[in-house]
């Protein structure tokens, strides 16, 4: 399934672009022999840069987390090279990258796909509960994406007025990565963007809202009008966030597949930048 999921996926956003006439979504045809290619083929070599390319533009973006590095090996799926090409950002769950996957990181580069590191903090607060742990922390994943040539971090966090730490949390973790961010590099943050304080709003690149657990669309679009209005967020910086199964109430109160609604919402809730989509490892086993 994990094959044609990306494409089809891209194809119902791109859909609703040229339903909206917008001029830079006409298609262009462009064949490629249908047997298998050799990394050494040329036409794979084209095929690439063309992908790359079209990255490279503007478009709608596509977000997925991968459990690199696992502990739990099932197959071809636990690695980076089994993601769609169609990509656009991988954050990377595990730190401590294998000799695989920085074989694979090549791969994903040459398709114009970018890997970054995560934080968590949301899940951490416990073991990083001060500012030498954090800091450590921090410097930690600085060096990780320098030293393998990474593009970027994401990181996790809810606010919580009463605790001052969280704050100064979001602080320092902006300090250490603006600081350390280098060209075409990109500072994420997943969950509620209010984590981040109101000065530091603008450095970050994207923003992926936490909505992958939500059971009705009228909380999504309170979320998005909530990072809009109160924290001051262009919509072009926002994701939404999706599981690959479940469901969702939609505005009629109807049930319906959580993925495809939060799909159909990207454009006209913004148009947003895209969609986040979470559990692309388990869907490289579906039938």
């Amino acid at each position: 399934m994990k094959k044609i999921f990306i494409p089809v996926l891209i194809a119902g956003i791109a859909a609703s672009l040229i339903a909206g006439c917008s001029p830079w979504v006409q298609p262009e045809n462009k064949d490629y022999p249908h047997e298998p290619l050799s990394l050494s083929d040329q036409s794979y070599s084209e095929y690439c840069d063309a992908l790359a390319a079209w990255k490279a533009g503007t478009h709608y973006y596509s977000y997925v987390r991968f459990d690199n590095n696992s502990s739990s090996f099932r197959g071809e799926g636990n690695f980076l090279r089994s993601l769609p090409d169609s990509l656009d950002m991988v954050v990377l769950m595990n730190t401590e990258l294998s000799a695989s996957d920085r074989e694979d990181i090549t791969l994903l580069h040459s398709k114009g796909t970018r890997a970054l590191l995560r934080l968590d903090f949301a899940a951490q607060m416990s073991a990083l509960s001060d500012e030498a742990s954090l800091g450590s922390a921090l410097d930690a994943l600085v060096a990780a994406v320098k030293e393998n040539g990474l593009d970027g971090w994401s990181f996790t966090g809810e606010p919580l007025y009463t605790d001052p730490w969280r704050a100064q949390a979001a602080t320092l973790i902006m300090q250490k990565f603006v600081a350390a961010k280098g060209q075409g590099m990109l500072i994420v943050m997943e969950g509620d963007p209010l984590f981040v304080q109101a000065a530091d709003r603008d450095k970050v690149d994207l923003f992926v809202l936490g909505t992958e657990k939500m059971k009705k669309m009228s909380d999504v679009r309170s979320l998005v009008t909530r990072a809009t209005g109160y924290g001051a967020i262009p919509v072009k910086k926002l994701l939404l966030a999706s599981p690959l199964a479940g469901s969702i109430y939609d505005e009629n109160n109807n049930s319906a597949g959580i993925l495809e609604t939060l799909t159909a919402r990207v454009r006209p809730l913004g148009p947003l930048a895209g969609l986040a989509m979470y559990g692309i490892e388990d869907d490289y086993y579906s039938p």
